[in-house]
């Protein structure tokens, strides 16, 4: 019994360790811009596709990215 908990254990400790991995490599891939329209945030991601059209989008906090986004926090 105790064999069969360490190896779920093991496990369960690698595949944290790959979403781990797996959220690193999309964080370098985030682009994060203003609408100044409506003064929200967004990140947004691309799976690769030629068109661009096959990724994820979502309201981020300004505050929190206000450095990494690629149009500046102030109106243009």
């Amino acid at each position: 019994m105790r064999t069969t908990a360490f190896i779920l254990c093991l496990l369960v400790s690698a595949a944290c360790d790959s979403r781990v991995e797996k959220a690193r490599d999309i964080s370098d891939e985030l682009v994060y811009f203003k609408d100044h329209r409506t003064d929200l945030c967004f990140a947004y991601w691309s799976n690769g596709g030629s068109d661009r059209r096959d990724g994820m989008m979502t309201v981020v906090p300004c505050e929190q990215v206000a450095h990494l986004l690629v149009n500046g926090a102030e109106r243009p």
